[in-house]
């Protein structure tokens, strides 16, 4: 009788595992953290890094960038940079795309989150910090004018040029068709100053740029360059 018990005993604590584990298994499948997440097109990400021009990579951004809200139930797809499209997301073995636009039985999109990338096929996305990816992986980091040391932080912030607050690197080539990259600086009064720039070396430097054309701005006089640090 009491062999009877504790086999009884062990068959339920054994159920009760398996049950938890199974619960386990599903939550883990929709627990795949995409709230509050930036996800950026990997060949774009790879021709930023060889490149140090989002110019030349723009070639790679058609589908840009992927952002996924707080509860990660939709998500913003941008398009080269230049306009966007919002779909509801549903989760599970894949994870579904539908246009919040339209009523639809089958999703625009699927995707595979797996090696910590969103696989959709020939397209892969990795996941990044934030929308920053420019101005992180080409200009971020110390450099010297004048003998007075400045910081281009990775989020895009000026430091040790009172005048600036902020910089910009141009990612939309859509518009923008000026021969070299562009971006902008913005003052503390909120004015904003358009330029070019190139590497020489490790060193970035300034262009004005002339437009005889609308989308067709020329790389003029040099004005100034960042001696890196």
């Amino acid at each position: 009788m009491k062999n009877l018990l504790f086999i009884s005993l062990i068959s339920i604590l054994f159920s009760c595992k398996n049950s938890e584990n199974k619960e386990t298994t599903t939550e883990s499948k929709q627990e795949i953290g995409l709230e509050n997440t930036f996800w950026v097109n990997e060949n774009y990400l790879i021709s930023l890094e060889k490149t140090k021009s989002a110019q030349q990579s723009s070639m790679y951004a058609d589908t840009a960038m992927i952002v996924f809200n707080a509860k990660a139930d939709t998500a913003t797809f941008t398009w080269n940079f230049h306009e966007s499209s919002n779909y509801r997301v549903v989760k599970g073995d894949k994870i579904q795309f539908f246009s919040v636009d339209e009523i639809k039985t089958a999703p625009d999109f699927e995707a595979i989150l797996e090696n910590e990338k969103l696989n959709f096929g020939k397209s892969k996305f990795v996941k990044t910090e934030n929308d920053k990816i420019a101005e992180r992986i080409i200009l971020a980091g110390k450099y010297e004018i004048n003998g007075k040391e400045i910081e281009l932080t990775k989020d895009g912030n000026v430091i040790g040029i009172d005048s600036l607050v902020t910089y910009a690197v141009t990612t939309d080539y859509v518009v923008e068709g000026a021969e070299i990259d562009g971006m902008n600086f913005t003052s503390k009064s909120g004015n904003t100053s358009f330029l070019g720039f190139q590497f020489d070396g490790n060193d970035v430097v300034f262009y004005e740029l002339t437009w005889k054309e609308p989308h067709d701005g020329k790389k003029g006089k040099e004005l100034f360059r960042f001696k890196k640090k």
